[in-house]
């Protein structure tokens, strides 16, 4: 810092702008005129570091479809009611589907399990395709009641066996008329009976087993 004195206000401004280093001046005039002579402060523009906002990321979520769990629900599935006989030996109403007896409308013949059949303990026959009381020749084939049994007229017993072998076991015995299979246990009997006979002795809704009449030529 200088001290000049006795100079007037344009002089000490002079002095100033002659000295390079010279940043500013002071005059009292009433007093002396001070020039501060002052390092060079290079004053840097403040600098914000740069501050690289990033985009604000909400993590991707992958929003997947709710998906309700596939359901598989089987119809419930009532054992087939299954005639053994050619497709040329049955008849129209056979096994046509019916609601009440009065839908089967051939003689001797009801509604069960929703479809047209002989009444248990009658004979389809395959030559006349009618449901007949007795029968002098016994055919191979049989017609199916699901569900069903007649108790207490079992000849033979058999357990193990497929439903085939107990169906030959009965047609390889000329007085066989029916044929009862549990299938829960693979049970085969064999009778000389039939619920026609004996109808008290007809159970229906017995589940596991099936009821097998044979067909009269």
């Amino acid at each position: 810092m200088r001290q000049l004195n006795g100079v007037t206000a344009h002089q000490c401004m002079d002095n100033c702008t002659a000295d390079g280093a010279c940043l500013n001046v002071e005059y009292d005039p009433g007093s002396t005129a001070v020039i501060e002579t002052t390092t060079e402060i290079t004053t840097l523009a403040e600098t914000t570091p740069k501050i690289t906002t990033l985009a604000e990321t909400t993590p991707e979520i992958t929003t997947l479809a709710e998906s309700t769990p596939v359901i598989t629900t089987l119809a419930e599935t009532t054992p087939e009611i299954t005639t053994f006989a050619d497709t040329t030996s049955k008849a129209n109403w056979l096994l046509a589907e019916c609601s009440s007896d009065s839908q089967c409308t051939d003689t001797n013949t009801r509604c069960f399990v929703n479809q047209c059949m002989c009444i248990q303990g009658f004979y389809y026959s395959v030559s006349s395709k009618a449901c007949i009381e007795t029968c002098s020749s016994l055919d191979n084939t049989y017609l199916h009641y699901v569900s069903s049994y007649l108790k207490d007229y079992n000849l033979r017993i058999r357990d193990g066996v497929t439903l085939q072998q107990c169906l030959d076991d009965c047609n390889a015995d000329g007085a066989c008329l029916v044929v009862e299979y549990f299938t829960n246990s693979n049970q085969c009997n064999v009778q000389h009976v039939t619920a026609r006979e004996d109808p008290k002795k007809w159970t229906e809704s017995q589940l596991g087993w099936n009821f097998y009449q044979r067909n009269c030529q």
